[in-house]
């Protein structure tokens, strides 16, 4: 069978849009399950803001034993220190101890802070790069959501760092991750003295 040039035209203009078709038939579904489990754990991180914040206006407004436990409860799960650096010092500690724990290398650590505690409590940060293989990578974030103090993930940016590792060699991922967290103010040296 022989076709003219505007019949091999037209067949091959078919083609290229079924192709597109089935890609997008394929690409679509995928992006809208991203686009939803985005949306989830943005709703989830909103849901766990809106907590804090009426924790916080609890702390700050009201003086009833039931406000005072729930305040309690709290202030045993935050960091303390005699400044917000000081209290993010302590969260770049643990977050480098629980890389120790699953075999995660850390290479920096970043602390961020306000300079001073202007509320009860004060928001805290640490930044860690590190490298690991996905495994060690699910432990520690497993130990991060499972510790005793209140941690959560703010931002984690995932690289291939040997993009042609051996098959019997897990690939090194190199991590750069920001860690949020809640810091109170500790007694002063001179009040702990007394």
């Amino acid at each position: 069978m022989h076709l003219d040039p505007g019949q091999r035209r037209t067949l091959a203009v078919g083609a290229v849009v079924i192709a597109v078709i089935l890609l997008i038939g394929r690409v679509l579904p995928a992006a809208h399950r991203a686009e939803a489990q985005a949306l989830q754990r943005e709703q989830g991180l909103r849901d766990e803001l809106d907590r804090a914040r009426q924790l916080l206006a609890i702390a700050e407004g009201s003086d009833t034993l039931a406000a005072t436990s729930r305040i309690t409860a709290i202030e045993t799960r935050v960091f303390r220190g005699e400044t917000p650096a000081a209290a993010a010092g302590g969260l770049a500690a643990v977050l480098e101890n629980l890389a120790r724990r699953t075999g995660m290398e850390v290479s920096a650590s970043v602390i961020r802070a306000d300079t001073a505690f202007t509320q009860r409590f004060a928001p805290i940060s640490t930044r860690i790069v590190a490298s690991a293989n996905a495994e060690q990578l699910a432990r520690w974030l497993a130990l991060v959501e499972n510790h005793e103090l209140m941690l959560r993930i703010e931002s984690i940016t995932i690289s291939n760092f040997t993009p042609a590792a051996a098959a019997d060699q897990p690939e090194a991922l190199r991590l750069d991750i920001s860690v949020g967290a809640l810091a109170i103010r500790s007694q002063p040296l001179v009040e702990r003295a007394q």
